[in-house]
């Protein structure tokens, strides 16, 4: 009976018969819609100026306060720190993505509430711009004598060159905050520029483009990891030299459209050195209804957010302490990320994100902190960072699919299934490949199938006849289509 039924498998229609599951197909568990973000979580000063800005372009207030959460972070970046335990001081800035379809107000709540960094660049460029120059000019002057005292062979001249070239102060343009179209190489150069510390601010998603392979076949994604993390040096090799940057620290607020987040999923390299894992990410939910007269951004909520980006730019560096409660609470957030990443948070454990869930928090309570000018990070100002935390994994679930929210058999099995690329597989098939792998023994496999069974996943039927029934396994048609739309 088997060679038989394999025969029939291996013609066309015997193929269209076995793709066809014995029942009609019903739609998928789908993971429930992210609470709305309490307001009351955020700082007044950020808070009053993103829902003006969200209201006067109709946009969402939820997409309008991440950008301002990356703004402050962008503020940050390099300067402040946050003591969670005597061998552990996370940074205090980090990786923001917001995605929302194309309309949605992103990129005009970014001019109202990000462009003032810019703008603050600009002017103090052109207060600089003569000292820039002189630096340059007197550097070029001293490069020129050491060349010349090389063609004469005066090693005198040569060392005293080399040692004025160490001992001057070279000024250069401030380059804090950058667009998201700069290589690595340019992203380094800006880096060492600005004592390490640099800001991505991207309204149009050019940096995950990029980061793929926009002009180059394999972008170095260093910066960038070195930059979250804070701290450490970082070095681009080149045909021309390399390129060296200390005390890396980088911070990123990336708005790009749901397109770019799926290329970003699928790219292998991206996912294996842990760059998405680092991002919070978000997509909020457009406002459902239509307003005809939008209100104009009251000039009390622009001048107090005004006056906070101006103590923001001007913060110095420092570590924040945590009060004894404040450590409590993100101790017990440690042990519920513990508790979830093998449950309800599986999908954000394979993606790396669970593990880095916690610093995150950290870094949001330093964000928080600085929009409220305070010094020491209390039990009440943990607790909002961990309630942000969480809806920003509410919203990772979401967009990474609620099929990952089984448990991890059942997420192998379907990952397996996924990957063959068949609408119907043996059972015996599975069983083959999974027996030799931790934990799945018969009655492991079976819990699996069960699980997957339960929620529409797949379907199970079995064929008799003269001999040992054959046992299928049809996969939901839209689990199939989901994998060629990522291969």
């Amino acid at each position: 009976m088997d060679d038989t039924w394999d025969a029939l498998a291996r013609e066309p229609d015997g193929q269209a018969a076995l793709t066809q599951a014995p029942r009609p197909w019903g739609g998928l568990p789908r993971s429930p819609t992210p609470p709305a973000l309490d307001l009351s979580l955020l700082p007044p000063a950020l808070r009053d100026m993103a829902v003006a800005v969200a209201d006067s372009v109709g946009a969402s207030r939820e997409l309008a306060t991440v950008i301002g959460l990356g703004v402050g972070s962008a503020c940050i970046t390099g300067r402040v720190f946050v003591q969670l335990k005597p061998d552990w001081k996370e940074p205090g800035w980090a990786f923001l993505l917001v995605v929302a379809k194309p309309g949605e107000g992103k990129t005009p709540c970014f001019k109202h509430l990000a462009n003032p960094l810019f703008d603050w660049q600009t002017t103090q460029n052109g207060a600089r711009r003569v000292q820039v120059e002189q630096s340059g000019a007197q550097r070029a002057m001293l490069e020129a004598e050491k060349a010349k005292a090389i063609k004469k062979g005066d090693k005198e001249a040569v060392r005293l060159a080399v040692q004025e070239l160490a001992e001057q102060e070279q000024i250069f343009e401030v380059g804090r905050f950058v667009r998201g179209n700069t290589t690595p190489e340019a992203f380094v150069q800006l880096m060492s520029e600005n004592r390490g510390a640099v800001a991505q601010l991207d309204d149009e998603g050019d940096l995950l483009d990029l980061l793929q392979g926009r002009y180059q076949e394999i972008p170095d994604l260093s910066p960038w990891l070195q930059g979250y993390s804070g701290g450490s040096s970082v070095e681009l090799r080149q045909r021309s030299g390399s390129l060296f940057a200390e005390n890396a620290a980088v911070s990123v607020l990336a708005l790009t459209q749901p397109v770019v987040l799926e290329n970003v999923l699928t790219n292998s390299r991206m996912a294996g050195k842990g760059f998405l894992g680092r991002f919070l990410v978000c997509s909020p939910e457009p406002p459902d209804a239509f307003v005809r007269h939008k209100p104009d951004i009251p000039e009390s909520a622009k001048l107090a957010y005004q006056k906070a980006l101006e103590r923001l730019l001007a913060m110095p560096e420092m570590v924040l302490t945590l009060e004894d409660a404040a450590r409590e609470v993100f101790l017990d957030f440690e042990e519920e990320i513990f508790d979830k990443r093998r449950g309800e948070w599986s999908a954000l454990e394979t993606l790396g994100i669970c593990g880095k869930l916690a610093g995150n928090a950290a870094r949001l309570a330093a964000i928080l902190c600085a929009w409220a000018d305070e010094k020491i990070v209390s039990a009440a100002r943990m607790r909002d960072a961990v309630a942000l935390a969480r809806w920003f994994a509410e919203h990772m679930l979401r967009l990474y699919g609620a099929q990952n929210t089984v448990s991890r058999q059942a997420q192998d099995v379907l990952t397996l299934l996924q990957k063959r690329g068949e609408g119907c597989v043996l059972e015996r098939v599975l069983t083959d490949t999974l027996r030799k792998r931790q934990g799945f023994d018969k009655d492991a496999f079976e819990r699996a199938l069960c699980e997957l069974a339960a929620r529409g996943c797949i379907q199970r039927d079995e064929v008799k006849g003269g001999g040992r029934p054959m046992k299928y396994i049809y996969l939901h048609p839209e689990l199939m289509q989901e994998r060629s739309e990522t291969l």
